[in-house]
């Protein structure tokens, strides 16, 4: 691939940076200069192959370091700095550390000093029996159990040479790199006699040595991981070393910080010192302490929840022991923001779905917790788990409320800071597993419940569900899409075509017609979900994201969704105010499904505090001085607070609350049904609720179809009069006429040229969920866990797809056969006979029916149109009478037989048609005729040599690859000119070409009227 460095972004470059901070391995260091991000550094041509690599395909960089990179990366918005000018970052980690030690203590690390002083020494290669020496080492998590089953299976079978391993290790007359690399050696070679396997290690790397070392001497020695050390070089701004010498170079930078910053700090030292316990190890080297800053600082409280996810992965793939989990969905949500959650599954694969599966997260408003839990997220049978395990749970496990159903989840969280929080984590889902596994897999192996059937409307089962309109360009597909949607909702078609796209665009209007179309670029995340940028006011704040749906996802949605709508009296809307609200907003999606399901509203503002007091203060003066009064504190952090409980207290019984997910969907309409209370039962600290009749929920709607104003991110305000569209929620929720339901009501979905979308890519794992038998409703009905919402999703019966298909064109070559078997296919080819003279008069009558005979302008179209056919003085004379019978009965197509029998002595469109589509089919095919709608509006002559100039020649160009022997075969030699030119060659004797004919459009026949009708008498029509 060429070198395309233009096509880098920003974005590019941050993955790449995310790339290298994941992937940790040794970089080309840079001489002079680094980029600067995030307090790390990284040299800045090594991040721009990563970068160029991910934006083009190739891992390449050819300019040069200095200007040449560092202009291109300047521009981009990021730092470039000297060696010399990189901030030194060891004050700043002490004054951090400092810090978490006043809040926090040592209560989550004070165990490696209680190690330490119990176990120093240990493991003695000079004890009677080393296997039980090493055995009786309790290492913690501080080696990871992989390397400590190898540790305790070397030293039980081979006693004698694995103590001379430690032997070596501890001999202090030898460079420490020398003993690390024959420990290493020495420990290798004694496993692969136990195990031949190559690809298995030893587990005898850098850090089970830097531990033995430290339990050993920790005086001399500290504890050691890659990751942290990785991200101490980066923050120096030095390259780090190879592997099997890094804790060598570790221990210096170690050394170098306790001399220069640690041990003449007396306020940290006596800080720490504070909170040791007395079985604590003394350090007066200072050396764990030194790893603890490093540890805590660069790595847990840096740490991310990925990161957190990856270490967790790992060491469930080492696990050797039962249960095994395994992590099977990648992590959901936004990084650093919000709810963050990864489902992990047990080894049978069971527990691992939308219908059961274990997970791990971090709550939104807890980012130092962690939770793990059992949740059963398939509420069509929650009740059944519910049943079958019994409210009463094992201790310290609970029920809680989750989505649309309950699941189960520790009591207590665990602490996200720690060291310990992979190997906590692990304990939990054995304890989950072993207390209620076997039961929940046994559950999931039984005939579940199925979906309530959805009643269907008899009269739409004569209309396929799936069907595509093929056919060449130009025969009408769009066209009739129109007529074939209105049929399905039920409309009368019989009726002029202006009254036809009215109804059709009121359709539109409401929701119930959703038309667009596929092409090249169209994906999953444009049609089905995707994350999308949140449109942001101000430009400060950082770029936000949130999970979109897309067209088919929508309407789906709508579908579905109004299945159960409650219909109300129009005069609730008339009367009624409107009110916006989200219910913990995007990052907290828990929260809204807990307000949903409880049929409350629920206010994150106001904090803790109840308002009983206020409910009758009405007046806005007097309720800000009262809040300012009693609740100081929430004022100074936001005077929101205020005004978001006055317009909580504002809303009335019977006003409407509309909820949104972010600036874009409305998920959610209801009715306030219930005064202001206070709550303090749930989980997710929220306090201030209200009770709401939910008039639909699960709408997933665009805001603009009920405001006339784009929806803002402020939690709670209400709408001005004139931005509520109140006849849209009037129609929405309007009383049917006796014996009709809402869940009968069809909606259609049309595809334009669906054939031009790669159909995999833009329908993904959805195309099964097409077929009839597989649609919400139906005995074998299929619903699948979108990727980015993790929403259960499935196709409505009463949702029925037209697409439109040109056969002509190539840009796919063939219709995805997994498409194709799930449409039916109706062909649409030319209608010459609507191009007769008889159906060009009607038409050209209609048109103009707002015209007088005697308008000047009218008259010049109407001889023009005369001109073009050769119109009989017959039917000149019997026009007005003809126009006459015509608006007796209205727009009707029978009425051309009024006209048809007159006698018509110039151009005949539908001649010209099918001269033009018969020579197609012998030159090319059938599916490469052209269509009567590029004739359909022409009513002069001029007109009609502008459809050949801008229509006819290019589509004939297009089909014959510029073969202008065939274009003249078929619009004949006025249109496509030919000559044989002399022309003399290199080579004397060449012959081949002496006859060549050269062919070449006639622009003059394109371009002036009276050419062009001599070049349309050279055509031979027939």
């Amino acid at each position: 691939m060429p070198f395309q460095p233009e096509k880098i972004t920003r974005e590019h470059v941050l993955e790449a940076l995310a790339k290298i901070d994941k992937e940790n391995k040794p970089l080309k260091g840079s001489t002079i200069y680094d980029l600067h991000f995030e307090g790390k550094t990284y040299p800045p041509k090594e991040v721009m192959r990563d970068a160029h690599q991910i934006a083009v395909g190739e891992r390449l960089w050819k300019r040069s370091g200095g200007p040449p990179t560092n202009d291109f990366l300047i521009k981009l918005g990021f730092t470039i700095v000297t060696k010399s000018e990189q901030p030194d970052p060891f004050p700043g980690l002490i004054r951090d550390y400092k810090a978490l030690i006043s809040k926090q203590g040592l209560s989550d690390e004070l165990y490696k000093w209680e190690l330490l002083e119990e176990f120093k020494g240990m493991p003695n290669p000079e004890a009677a029996d080393f296997a039980v020496e090493v055995k009786s080492v309790d290492f913690a998590n501080l080696i990871y159990g992989p390397g400590l089953g190898v540790m305790q299976q070397l030293a039980k079978t081979f006693p004698v040479e694995y103590r001379e391993c430690y032997f070596l290790l501890f001999d202090e007359q030898r460079e420490l790199q020398e003993r690390v690399e024959l420990f290493t050696k020495q420990a290798g070679i004694l496993y692969r006699k136990v195990e031949a396997d190559e690809k298995k290690q030893a587990h005898h790397d850098e850090r089970t040595i830097a531990t033995i070392l430290t339990y050993h001497d920790p005086g001399t020695y500290t504890l050691y991981k890659d990751s942290f050390y990785q991200t101490l070089c980066k923050v120096l701004g030095i390259k780090a070393a190879d592997a099997g010498k890094k804790y060598v170079h570790y221990l210096t930078l170690v050394n170098r910080f306790i001399d220069e910053y640690i041990k003449d700090d007396q306020e940290l030292l006596d800080l720490v010192a504070k909170y040791k316990s007395a079985n604590a190890f003394s350090d007066t080297s200072f050396k764990i302490l030194a790893q603890d800053i490093l540890y805590r600082m660069l790595e847990i409280n840096g740490r991310t929840f990925r990161a957190l996810v990856d270490e967790l992965a790992q060491s469930l793939e080492d696990d050797q022991f039962l249960p095994r989990f395994k992590v099977v969905k990648e992590v959901s949500g936004k990084e650093g923001k919000g709810r963050e959650w990864v489902w992990i599954s047990d080894s049978s694969g069971l527990i691992g779905n939308v219908t059961a599966h274990y997970e791990m997260e971090i709550p939104a408003n807890k980012r130092d917790k962690i939770r793990v839990s059992l949740h059963f997220e398939d509420e069509r049978n929650n009740k059944k788990f519910i049943s079958e395990i019994g409210k009463e749970l094992p201790d310290g496990l609970r029920w809680f409320s989750w989505f649309k159903a309950d699941s189960i989840r520790f009591k207590n969280d665990l602490n996200f800071y720690t060291e310990k929080a992979v190997e906590q984590i692990i304990e939990c889902l054995k304890y989950l597993d072993t207390q209620l596994g076997d039961k929940i897999r046994f559950i999931v192996q039984q005939p579940l419940s199925k979906e309530r059937k959805m009643k269907t409307d008899a009269s739409l089962s004569k209309f396929p569900l799936n069907q595509i309109l093929y056919g060449p360009p130009g025969t009408g597909k769009t066209y009739h899409t129109i007529s074939k949607a209105l049929e399905i909702l039920g409309e009368g078609i019989q009726r002029p075509r202006k009254e036809l796209k009215e109804v059709f665009d009121q359709h539109v209007r409401d929701q119930r017609i959703v038309f667009t179309t596929f092409h090249q670029s169209l994906n999953y995340e444009d049609f089905v979900e995707g994350i999308k940028p949140v449109e942001n006011d101000d430009p400060s704040q950082p770029i936000q994201y949130e999970t979109k749906a897309g067209i088919f996802k929508n309407i789906c949605n709508t579908a579905r969704g109004l299945q159960e709508i409650k219909r109300q009296p129009e005069d609730l809307f008339n009367q009624a105010k409107f009110f916006k609200m989200s219910l913990g907003g995007l990052q907290n999606p828990h929260i809204h499904d807990w307000c949903i399901k409880n049929n409350c509203i629920g206010l994150g503002w106001g904090g803790e505090k109840n308002y009983e007091a206020f409910k009758s203060i009405r007046i806005w003066d007097e309720f800000r001085d009262k809040f300012v009064q009693e609740f100081p504190d929430l004022v100074s952090q936001s005077r929101f607070h205020i005004v978001a409980m006055f317009t909580f207290f504002k809303m009335k019984v019977g006003d409407i609350v509309v909820i949104t997910r972010g600036n874009h969907i409305i998920d959610a309409i209801g009715k306030v049904t219930g005064e202001y209370f206070w709550d303090d039962s749930n989980d997710f600290e929220y306090y201030q609720f209200r009770k709401v009749e939910w008039l639909v929920k699960d709408l997933n709607q665009d805001p603009s179809i009920f405001f006339k104003k784009k929806i803002s991110q402020q939690s709670i305000y209400p709408f001005f009069e004139d931005d509520v569209k109140r006849e849209t929620f009037k129609t929405l929720f309007k009383k049917e006429s006796e014996g009709e339901e809402a869940g009968q009501k069809p909606y259609v979905l049309i595809i334009d040229e669906i054939n031009r979308g790669n159909v995999s890519k833009v329908f993904g794992e959805l195309i099964t969920l097409l077929e009839k038998d597989k649609r919400l409703g139906n005995e074998e009905a299929v619903t699948l866990t979108l990727p980015y919402s993790r929403e259960s999703f499935g196709v409505p019966s009463n949702l029925f797809i037209i697409g439109t298909m040109n056969t002509a064109d190539r840009s796919v070559e063939a219709l995805d056969t997994a498409l194709r078997r799930r449409f039916s296919f109706e062909e649409m080819q030319p209608e010459a006979e609507l191009l007769s003279p008889g159906h060009t008069l009607w038409r050209f009558l209609w048109k103009y029916e707002n015209y007088k005979w005697e308008d000047e302008d009218y008259k010049k179209k109407e001889l023009r149109v005369f001109e073009l056919l050769g119109v009989s003085e017959e039917f000149k004379n019997d026009r007005h009478k003809i126009w006459e019978a015509f608006t007796q009965n209205g727009d009707q197509e029978s009425q051309i037989n009024l006209v048809k029998e007159y006698a018509y002595t110039n151009v005949n469109l539908q001649k010209v048609l099918n001269t033009i589509n018969n020579r197609l089919e012998v030159l090319k095919d059938r599916d490469h005729q052209i269509g009567h709608a590029y004739f359909i509006h022409v009513y002069s002559l001029r007109e009609l040599m502008d459809v050949f100039r801008d229509c006819i020649v290019p589509l004939l160009q297009e089909y014959f690859f510029g073969d202008y022997y065939k274009i003249q075969l078929v619009l004949g030699p006025g249109f496509i000119k030919s000559s044989q030119v002399k022309i003399s060659f290199a080579i004397d004797e060449e012959e081949e070409y002496d006859d060549k004919r050269i062919y070449s459009i006639n622009k003059d026949a394109l371009n002036n009227v009276e050419k062009f009708d001599e070049a349309l008498k050279s055509m031979k029509i027939q």
